[in-house]
């Protein structure tokens, strides 16, 4: 295999290395709005072919020390949850509100 057909090869891998990690960071990002809606767990569980009448509506029954664990995860890791998902609208809003701001000419602010 000659070298330029080698970096090709290797080229590709990269990029849809790239974009699988793209997507599956976007699909975790849009998990946020479907975990903001009220009771759409139970939409959904409705729509699972896979779950037993029975095991559908009937919500967990947790002990006491299972809810103050669950509840402190939900305390430590929401908050961080949040401020990706700001941090992320951010990168994507702020270059296209701050662009009429910009200069197009880069030498103009970089001396050489």
């Amino acid at each position: 295999m000659s070298q330029p057909l080698r970096e090709h090869l290797c080229q590709i891998i990269k990029m849809s290395m790239f974009e699988c990690d793209f997507l599956m960071g976007m699909s975790s990002y849009s998990s946020f709005f479907r975990s903001v809606l009220s009771r759409i767990d139970r939409w959904h569980s409705t729509m699972l072919p896979s779950l037993r009448p029975s095991k559908q509506f009937r919500p967990l029954i947790f002990s006491a020390k299972q809810r103050a664990k669950r509840r402190g995860i939900a305390w430590t890791y929401g908050p961080l949850y949040v401020v990706l998902i700001v941090a992320f609208v951010m990168l994507v809003v702020r270059p296209l509100v701050f662009s009429k701001f910009m200069t197009k000419n880069i030498t103009k602010v970089i001396p050489s």
